[in-house]
């Protein structure tokens, strides 16, 4: 999630509330990629920068941002000690948001890092796509869910597993409502605005996530190998990415073009079901005590 004012990019949610004290740092400090401010514990501090250097070179491999849209400037991370206190400062977030500016969040032994990764993925989109207020956010919440869910092995972060903190709050809820015949058809969540999203955010969360995990990695569940993976529907993420770096580019336009396989369209019914099946077939694990969706 993130809040209006260098725009919305994960859900409209009200404005933070004005903090009521200015914080006490225990920790500030940085990395190759990042500066932190921290009222929590340094080795949590540390842990989140570390994290986040890490994920800054895949969001770079992923969405190969243009050199002159790069800050000058290391990217902003704000680590509070608990959720009351983050709540106390403002946070509008359940587990964290990202501001404009830094990303901000607090030590939660599950969900610290994912959110983290989650909201860096929209800070990073924030400066590769001009007048970002035009992603769509199935678009933008499905990607960042994606490489929240991920998995640290030889110095470098994987994204799209299987199994982690996001199926665990996410797999159930998609397939109850594709159980039910109460899932948002496809065709029709790529054109809900941001207000519409948010009034179906637990479902439209859950169903943005599978629907980029499934482009980007079916006919696989995961692809452990490779940092990014390589489904057959890949290339209709990256069409619709590069599609939307020019500014004048329609969300519907964007669609138009990324949504094609074999230089055919297609068809959005055999998608679906294709999809259907995929995630009835999904590994369903339990949340974790203290996880909830946002």
């Amino acid at each position: 999630m993130r809040i209006l004012g260098a725009v919305l990019f994960a859900a409209l949610v009200a404005l933070p509330a004005l903090p009521q004290d200015k914080p006490e740092w225990a920790y500030q400090g940085e990395s190759r990629h990042y500066r932190i401010r921290s009222t929590a514990k340094k080795e949590h501090a540390t842990e989140v920068l570390k994290y986040m250097d890490l994920c800054f070179e895949t969001y770079t491999k992923f969405l190969r941002p243009a050199a002159d849209r790069m800050p000058k400037e290391k990217f902003g991370l704000v680590l509070y000690t608990g959720y009351d206190e983050y709540k106390k400062q403002g946070g509008p977030g359940r587990y964290g948001h990202y501001d404009g500016k830094s990303l901000v969040g607090y030590h939660h032994p599950q969900q610290m890092l994912p959110t983290f990764a989650h909201e860096g993925m929209h800070q990073f989109t924030d400066i590769c796509i001009p007048r970002f207020d035009r992603l769509p956010s199935w678009y933008s919440e499905g990607i960042a869910e994606c490489i929240a869910n991920n998995e640290v092995r030889g110095g470098k972060l994987f994204m799209c597993l299987k199994q982690g903190p996001v199926p665990r709050i996410r797999v159930y809820v998609v397939q109850e409502a594709v159980k039910a015949g109460t899932h948002i058809k496809f065709r029709d969540l790529l054109d809900f605005d941001k207000r519409r999203f948010q009034e179906n955010h637990k479902l439209l969360y859950a169903e943005s996530w599978s629907l980029c995990h499934f482009l980007l990695t079916a006919p696989k569940q995961e692809d452990p190998d490779k940092q990014i993976p390589d489904g057959k529907y890949k290339q209709v993420i990256v069409r619709f990415h590069n599609a939307m770096l020019d500014p004048k580019v329609t969300p519907a336009e964007a669609v138009k073009a990324a949504f094609v396989h074999n230089g055919r369209p297609l068809d959005f019914d055999a998608l679906e079901k294709e999809w259907r099946e995929y995630m009835l077939a999904f590994p369903a694990e339990k949340p974790q005590e203290g996880e909830e969706p946002k």
